[in-house]
């Protein structure tokens, strides 16, 4: 049994404060599990031990550096506050109104834990690692992007 499902069971079947954790853990889980750099490692010559996730990737952003898996994690933002979340979810909101003919039939397909994680891993696979085009370089002892 996953972790997902045993929070489901939990809060199904749990005591009222079990009910609590397991259901703040399922958030949690739920949002890790649509970060695409969540739910895979890219392997290679360079990683043979993988690469945490894009953790031990730099990548150029700008005239900086940033780990490829917190770029990642911060695309739909950084705001912690109500506001900057209520702000992000009603941009997404407006999307998914504006191409709920071309996104209702995805969302129809991707209803369990097990799509979502395969989902995860095709995009990262597709937009992350570029289908194995992500050129990474070695500079003084940290990975980037030429």
């Amino acid at each position: 049994m996953n972790t997902l499902t045993a929070c489901m069971e939990k809060i199904q079947k749990g005591s009222d404060t079990e009910k609590a954790v397991y259901m703040t853990w399922l958030f949690h889980l739920v949002g890790d599990i649509h970060q695409p750099l969540h739910c895979v490692a890219m392997f290679s010559e360079q990683y043979p031990d993988g690469d945490q996730g894009g953790n031990l990737v730099a990548i150029r952003v700008g005239n900086g550096t940033a780990k490829l898996h917190a770029f990642w994690d911060g695309l739909l933002g950084n705001g912690t506050t109500a506001g900057d979340i209520g702000k992000e979810v009603e941009k997404i909101e407006a999307v998914l109104k504006e191409k709920a003919k071309t996104i209702d039939p995805v969302l129809e397909d991707h209803k369990t834990f097990e799509s979502w994680a395969r989902e995860g891993a095709e995009l990262a696979q597709k937009y992350v690692y570029l289908d194995g085009d992500l050129k990474l370089g070695r500079s003084a002892g940290r990975n980037t992007a030429p």
